[in-house]
């Protein structure tokens, strides 16, 4: 199960991004700078958040 808290940055410096997980009934919340950095960023099939890769 993915954490709802993502979010390792204040919220002024991020916008948060709510995805819903359908089949898997689960709710990713990721985190993403303004300026973006490349490590946080989601695709059709997955999310990519802090180095970790999860599978839709």
């Amino acid at each position: 199960m993915l954490s709802c808290q993502l979010n390792s940055r204040p919220l002024s410096k991020v916008k948060v991004l709510t995805q819903c997980l359908s089949g898997v009934s689960s709710l990713a919340i990721a985190s993403f700078s303004a300026a973006g950095d490349g490590s946080n960023y989601i695709t059709a099939q997955t999310l990519h958040v802090n180095g970790g890769m999860y599978t839709v």
